[in-house]
């Protein structure tokens, strides 16, 4: 019998100090359990923070020619500032997901799924702002289901060991998110990996 061959991708992409690589290097690890290839390919655009930044995530079960993608099939943003750069990178037919309500409204191309959810006001409720990254984490996988939650939640274990308060707290940030993004999918989840 044989497996048949999966692929996901997934560009991620805000501002420096949001902690757009560190969620996109967990996802990456997390998901060797599950797929034979995977790669993470950071980008800076200024080596300050507060500069452009973002990552592409590529999860396969083929090789992976390229790290570079004109278009993936998710793109993450994380701040309203990106939005007018990144949703051209959304394949048609793919998902845009954005850490504010308001910043939908900026989205122009009705060819893509677009959902937002207020992942820093989901954080902020934690008492920590900075765990955003994690909340859109959580959506991601809520929505597209590329991972078992459980891995990254391994993952969290490994990064954070020791830290415990850290920990916690980046582990009700994503499980936040991943009921986010549950429901904003209406629990129809996409490429399924569990």
């Amino acid at each position: 019998m044989t497996k048949e061959a999966a692929r996901s991708e997934v560009i991620m992409a805000g501002l420096g100090g949001q902690g757009v690589l560190m969620v996109g290097k967990l996802l990456t690890q997390a998901a060797t359990a599950n797929y034979r290839h995977v790669l993470w390919f950071p980008s800076y655009y200024q080596a300050v923070r507060g500069g452009d930044c973002e990552c592409t995530v590529i999860l396969s079960d083929e090789d992976i020619a390229s790290p570079i993608l004109p278009q993936a099939s998710s793109v993450v943003i994380m701040d309203a500032s990106q939005i007018e750069h990144f949703e051209n990178r959304v394949r048609p037919g793919g998902l845009l997901l954005l850490a504010s309500t308001a910043a939908a409204a900026e989205v122009t191309r009705k060819d893509i799924e677009v959902l937002s959810l207020p992942a820093v006001e989901t954080a902020a409720k934690l008492g920590a702002p900075q765990v955003a990254n994690m909340v859109l984490l959580g959506a991601y996988l809520g929505v597209r289901e590329v991972i078992p939650p459980r891995l990254i939640e391994q993952e969290m274990e490994k990064t954070f060991g020791g830290r415990e308060e850290a920990l916690s707290l980046n582990k009700k940030a994503f499980r936040q998110g991943l009921e986010l993004g549950q429901r904003l999918a209406g629990g129809r989840g996409a490429g399924s990996r569990r």
